[in-house]
């Protein structure tokens, strides 16, 4: 066999090769996109945050809502936070019932408002005097809401000592685009 008669292998060889190095160079491009897709969804997260402020006589004790980021939160409904109150050895189940926020700008804090139930019993009194016993109460708080892109997204707060700390934020399953 002479060199003649190589050359159509050499070049079927060299298609063959060429061809295999398409496909890988595909499928890493399709998983690069794919990369780039999550993180550009990652960003588009906004970052909540949950701040509890109680000092002896100030007007500005509360339960803040924060959103950390630079991008806009929406519909932003928080589901009932059930703690125990053990106040002199005797425990109690109470439950925080907070109103919805229609939207959070980037970097803005707003104020919650909730109310204390106890077995679906609004405690007015309770509500008004619980501030300064929350400090101390370990709970978790869930919110739900929305990004810009109409992503609904739940975050997780969980109350250690003083301070409440994001234990997560992920998109849920379902979604509410058009």
């Amino acid at each position: 066999m002479g060199l003649h008669n190589l050359m159509p292998i050499i070049k079927d060889c060299l298609i063959i090769i060429t061809l295999v190095l398409l496909v890988l160079a595909v499928l890493q491009i399709k998983k690069l996109k794919k990369t780039i897709s999550q993180q550009t969804q990652r960003r588009l997260i906004p970052q909540l945050a949950l701040d509890l402020v109680f000092v002896e006589d100030s007007r500005n004790n509360g339960i803040f809502l924060k959103n950390e980021s630079f991008f806009l939160a929406k519909d932003i409904m928080i589901d009932d936070a059930v703690f125990t109150m053990d106040e002199y050895g005797f425990k109690k189940d109470l439950t925080l019932k907070f109103e919805g926020v229609e939207f959070l700008k980037p970097q803005e804090t707003v104020r919650l408002n909730f109310k204390v139930f106890d077995k679906g019993h609004f405690l007015d009194e309770v509500t008004q005097k619980i501030l300064p016993h929350l400090p101390f109460i370990p709970m978790n708080v869930t919110a739900c809401f929305l990004n810009i892109e109409n992503v609904k997204l739940k975050v997780l707060f969980v109350k250690k000592k003083e301070n409440f700390y994001t234990d997560s934020t992920e998109p849920l399953q379902e979604s509410s685009k058009p």
